[in-house]
């Protein structure tokens, strides 16, 4: 086992030297298996001649990067070139990315798969399931795999126990700061133009708590979106069902009366969007439509056509790519595959938090469905 950890973890690190050259004479990183309970670093020496990498066992005592996986993983990244589990990473920023880069994000090939698979499955409707109704194993097949969007109406028990108001997210939470967007932030989003400032939470809903859209102007009102959730909001947060909880730690919260909206875009990671108060329409367009729509790259992991709008049926777009229009209430959750194209806008005032899962989506990289059973 030793032998072959020590190999594996040479193999790791020397696919992430490229984008890890750092300058410094000497880079370390830490790997724990956790399921075996192995420590072991690999030291990355540079000098005039070049990089050497060796491997020891045990803990170092000033690691750069630390990265804790699985003998499962370990064999995923051998055999597959991908993660399908929860890996927790801490240390230097470069070596994270570049791990999560590497072995984490999906392939130009995987999204080719993922354009392919969705070509002629999609409905007039989008499904609304019970977590009662399917396990695990279920869900990751007939949706997860197969790159299905679905609706699920009974997953937020501790939602539907102590309902969210806005009074209550006032009290409770409006110390916590937001970013907000402003302006005309619809059209200028992902751009260096694109407006924004930093409040409490508190101050933001003084101004924008009552939930009216405002139809007398003609930019949408100021939206406090895509803010990180707080550690300590995980305690009270329902996660998505049918999945490891490892996997949902990359959360976001968005906040806003009706008429704020994100424009039209994709990302490249399995999301869960959990509606906590209010209601949200949700165009969603399948992903085999790209060549329509003309993606722009913003990232590796999200591209956007906010140029194009599915809700106007005069669009001269929106008439070719069949949008599917979903109304997410307070209490459900939308698993939005990666690769979806999807408009959101809330119809009211809205509380929503979405949760994107940190693996290779389902479609290009299964589960061993064995342990889901």
């Amino acid at each position: 086992m030793q032998s072959e950890l020590h190999t594996n973890l040479h193999d790791i690190v020397r696919a992430l030297l490229p984008s890890v050259a750092d300058g410094k004479p000497q880079t370390v990183v830490q790997f724990t298996v956790r399921d075996k309970r192995l420590s072991a670093y690999v030291v990355v020496d540079r000098t005039a001649h070049g990089e050497a990498l060796r491997v020891e066992d045990g803990k170092h005592g000033r690691p750069d990067a630390s990265i804790f996986l699985s003998t499962a993983d370990l064999a995923d990244i051998a055999s597959l070139g991908c993660v399908r589990g929860p890996v927790s990473m801490t240390g230097s920023p470069p070596l994270l990315s570049s791990f999560r880069d590497r072995f984490m994000s999906i392939s130009p090939a995987g999204k080719a798969r993922i354009e392919e698979i969705t070509r002629s499955q999609i409905g007039a409707e989008v499904d609304r399931i019970s977590v009662a109704a399917l396990s695990p194993a279920d869900f990751i097949q007939r949706y997860a795999m197969a790159s299905r969007p679905a609706v699920i109406v009974d997953a937020m028990p501790k939602r539907n126990a102590s309902p969210w108001t806005i009074e209550r997210i006032r009290s409770e939470l409006g110390d916590a700061s937001v970013e907000v967007r402003t302006g005309n932030y619809a059209a200028d989003i992902y751009k260096e133009t694109m407006q924004t400032k930093d409040l409490r939470l508190a101050e933001y809903l003084a101004s924008h708590g009552d939930g009216l859209a405002d139809s007398a102007q003609d930019t949408p009102r100021p939206y406090a979106a895509s803010n990180g959730v707080p550690w300590d909001w995980h305690l009270w947060l329902d996660y998505p069902p049918f999945v490891p909880e490892g996997l949902c730690q990359y959360a976001k919260f968005w906040i806003g009366p009706a008429g704020t909206k994100t424009p039209l875009h994709r990302d490249w990671l399995d999301n869960f969007l959990s509606q906590l108060v209010g209601t949200k329409r949700i165009a969603l367009v399948s992903p085999h439509h790209a060549p329509l729509l003309s993606p722009r790259g913003i990232h590796a992991g999200l591209d956007s056509c906010n140029t194009v709008d599915p809700f106007d049926p005069q669009h001269q777009v929106t008439s070719k790519c069949d949008p599917v229009f979903v109304t997410l209430n307070a209490g459900e959750m939308l698993f939005l595959p990666a690769g979806w194209f999807h408009d959101v806008r809330s119809t009211s005032f809205s509380f929503s938090v979405n949760f994107f899962l940190m693996r290779i989506p389902y479609a290009v990289c299964p589960p061993d469905l064995t342990t889901l059973l």
